[in-house]
């Protein structure tokens, strides 16, 4: 079953090409170990790029106990980004350049 996507996850461009659900997810995080944290830090937003894997339905990721990263994600939501790249779409024009990836 599909969940309906919600306002903070819908697509708004090019929705032929989303992909929503869980077994979606699961199926990009098991195919590209990249990922990007998003947190906050001093009421600032920081992306750092780490490493991720799942293990049945929870994902892990690469960090320093010490670190800034691990700190600000267990006292406050974060963003954990997997992108799925097979290949990227070069066109004339730079508005058509596009990703490729197969599902």
């Amino acid at each position: 079953m599909t969940k309906a996507p919600g306002q903070r996850t819908r697509a708004r461009r090019l929705q032929e090409k989303a992909r929503h659900g869980h077994a979606s997810g699961q199926a990009v995080r098991d195919a590209m170990p990249l990922a990007h944290a998003g947190h906050l830090v001093d009421g600032a937003p920081v992306v750092t790029p780490t490493l991720q894997r799942r293990e049945r339905d929870r994902v892990c990721w690469h960090g320093s106990s010490a670190g800034r990263m691990i700190r600000a994600c267990a006292a406050a939501q974060v963003r954990l980004t997997v992108t799925r790249v097979d290949g990227l779409v070069l066109a004339r024009s730079g508005l058509e350049h596009s990703v490729a990836h197969r599902w």
